[in-house]
């Protein structure tokens, strides 16, 4: 889980920040482990929280260097745990469910592997990949990079990418990604105080 914003809009550190009682981290953390992750540990940010989370703080790679090196992170550290796969999501997304990870997980695997290639920008895929991620569309029809289900085979891609200059997280669409349509509520993310739910 990706927790390496500076929470400027928020004004505090999203991640302990809370919806229902539970910190949004905690949630997130919680469904993931629902969903069979095996670990769950949050990528960049401050240390400090790991103990309030009751999660492993590891770092990011390229700190300071937005969300595709926090993704990027994710699944190095993933594949250095001998991981096959790993699910993803940012730390302030308070309505994802259990379900949504399940058919990301199934739709990356349902790919299946072919033959490998180059993206769009010309990134090399890994060989014997047409496919490295999934993830959810919205009715707009526009794609989110989180919450996401990755190959660890992607890393050397991902961290290709990062070398290459990009920042945002959409470019790594570019290594081939499935996708999976779910209601845009569900992975709604959370910047600002007004952005939270009301809890009546």
């Amino acid at each position: 889980m990706l927790a390496g914003g500076e929470s400027r809009r928020m004004g505090r550190n999203k991640a302990l920040v809370t919806v229902g009682g539970v910190p949004m981290a905690r949630r997130a953390a919680d469904v993931m482990s629902a969903a069979g992750a095996e670990a769950v540990v949050l990528v960049g940010g401050s240390r400090s929280v790991g103990p309030d989370l009751d999660l492993e703080v590891v770092d990011d790679l390229w700190p300071g260097e937005g969300p595709l090196a926090g993704l990027a992170s994710a699944v190095h550290w993933a594949a250095e745990a001998g991981a096959n796969a790993v699910l993803v999501s940012a730390c302030d997304q308070p309505n994802l469910t259990a379900e949504v990870f399940d058919l990301l997980h199934a739709r990356l695997l349902a790919a299946g592997a072919g033959r490998g290639g180059a993206g769009a920008g010309g990134v090399a895929v890994p060989d014997g990949l047409t496919v490295a991620g999934a993830v959810t569309v919205a009715a707009d029809g526009r794609r989110n990079p989180f919450p996401a289900a990755w190959l660890t085979a992607g890393a050397a891609g991902l961290r290709a990418l990062v070398s290459a200059g990009h920042r945002r997280a959409d470019a790594a669409f570019e290594l081939g990604v499935e996708t999976v349509a779910v209601a845009g509520e569900v992975v709604a993310d959370v910047d600002r105080p007004e952005d939270l739910p009301d809890e009546g």
